[in-house]
């Protein structure tokens, strides 16, 4: 066929069927009725929820699957804790009484919780019965020198 010639008849419904038919392949296929998840309202609370979960996440509140360990990302949960704040800052004045003390609670405990793990001692990495051990051995040698 030439660009001058247009397609007959059948030729254009065999080309729709074709269209419809990949169409019909890339759609993802609906969830049943029953199997779908209940979402919560979209509403200020949720999303500052959400975005505080993320944070508590960050800060151990999720264990690695692979290492059995808290997964601690100080970083990634002070950004978190970041955007809470502007949030705060530019919806204040907009809020109702109970979104500005729930935003105002949530970002207490996320700071607290930020600073009581930043400011904490690194973990040690030896197990307990290899210190138990070396405190034992130490011990022993401390009193061979008396």
């Amino acid at each position: 066929m030439t660009e001058t010639q247009k397609p007959t008849e059948e030729e254009t419904q065999e080309s729709k069927q074709e269209d419809t038919q990949k169409s019909e392949q890339e759609e993802p296929k609906e969830t049943p009725e029953k199997e779908k998840i209940e979402l919560p309202p979209v509403d200020f609370t949720n999303f500052i929820n959400s975005l505080a979960s993320t944070a508590f996440m960050y800060m151990g509140g999720v264990v690695d699957p692979e290492t059995k360990k808290p997964i601690i990302e100080l970083n990634l949960a002070k950004h978190q804790i970041d955007i809470i704040e502007m949030l705060q800052q530019k919806t204040k004045g907009n809020l109702t009484a109970p979104e500005n003390n729930f935003l105002e609670n949530t970002l207490y405990n996320l700071r607290m919780s930020y600073v009581r793990l930043a400011t904490a001692p690194p973990p040690t990495e030896e197990p307990k019965a290899e210190q138990s051990e070396s405190n034992a051995q130490n011990e022993k040698d401390g009193e061979q020198k008396n």
